[in-house]
């Protein structure tokens, strides 16, 4: 599926499983930056690291935006990945969890 691609200067990946949280994000910079949203980190791996889109233009994608703990590749595990291939592109983890129901 090709994504729509508007005349936004800056395109963003927002990856984030609970979908009030997502719109919340992608409602905020919907207005000044081109939003692409996953709602898991395999989806948001998948077009980040090997969709056409990322082969094309180099990731294709400014900025990304990642929930540190989805299901499938979590937000830890794909910054790592995203970092062996897109070192330039700065990437924001964040959890809307309670930080102390983990352990690190």
């Amino acid at each position: 599926m090709s994504e729509q691609i508007n005349n936004y200067q800056k395109t963003i990946l927002v990856a984030e499983d609970n979908l009030e949280i997502l719109d919340e994000i992608v409602g905020k910079l919907g207005s000044e930056y081109q939003v692409i949203r996953k709602t898991g980190g395999d989806d948001a791996r998948q077009r980040i690291l090997y969709s056409e889109e990322a082969r094309k233009h180099n990731s294709g994608l400014d900025f990304i935006i990642l929930d540190a703990f989805m299901p499938g590749f979590h937000g830890a595990a794909l910054s790592d990945e995203i970092r062996g291939h897109f070192p330039e592109v700065p990437i924001v983890m964040y959890t809307s969890d309670d930080p102390r129901a983990y352990s690190y």
